[in-house]
């Protein structure tokens, strides 16, 4: 009888996990960004489940922070240069972080430096992926949560950073020669986010363009 109540329960959360992935998705793609309203009804009658599912992811996505309840319902957030910029600088922050850990980690077994067998990823051409990565190797669970909360809002620019800043390739290159080491990864890391804080204004105003908000 539990087992069959458990299957019960795993039935009824599917329509919640397909609406809440589907969102976030359509978050990325630019739904909703700058104040623009999500509406459930019309979210529901896209997603082809009922409302409640779709609240109930919004309420979830609200709780982390991805988009704003009102009074009259829910909207994405909204970005200027300046919130841009810090989104960056927390990604920074949490890179760095990560990479500290990671050479302390080495140094207090007396091997320097932690050396991994391969580079982590088979295939990417986003560097925020390689930074994700070396996070989530962190193995710290508090500061990979952090990283997510602050990189899920800036996937809806990332084709905009390609288009302005153009130094995916490059970066990608000097990444996959500087893994696993600490020290150039921290380096790389702090150039390849001050370009995005520097240009944050760019970046932004080229997504808009390119969503026609």
């Amino acid at each position: 009888m539990p087992l069959c109540g458990g299957d019960v329960v795993s039935r009824d959360r599917d329509p919640f996990e397909r609406a809440l992935e589907a969102i976030r998705l359509k978050l990325r793609e630019g739904e909703g960004l700058q104040g623009r309203a999500l509406a459930i009804n019309l979210l529901a009658k896209a997603l082809g489940v009922s409302q409640t599912p779709v609240r109930e992811a919004l309420a979830w996505l609200a709780g982390e922070g991805l988009i704003v309840r009102t009074r009259t319902g829910y909207v994405g957030r909204s970005h200027d240069a300046t919130s841009l910029a810090e989104l960056y600088r927390l990604n920074l922050a949490h890179v760095l972080a990560a990479l500290s850990a990671d050479a302390r980690g080495g140094a207090a077994r007396g091997v320097g430096p932690v050396r991994r067998a391969s580079w982590p990823l088979i295939d990417g051409e986003d560097p925020n992926q390689v930074f994700d990565v070396i996070v989530a190797l962190a193995g710290d669970r508090t500061l990979l949560a952090a990283l997510r909360r602050t990189r899920e809002p800036l996937s809806v620019f990332i084709a905009a950073e390609a288009l302005v800043i153009g130094d995916t390739e490059a970066v990608m290159a000097e990444l996959a020669q500087a893994y696993p080491d600490p020290g150039r990864l921290r380096a790389l890391a702090r150039a390849f986010y001050r370009r995005r804080i520097q240009g944050a204004a760019r970046v932004l105003s080229a997504t808009l363009e390119r969503l026609q908000i």
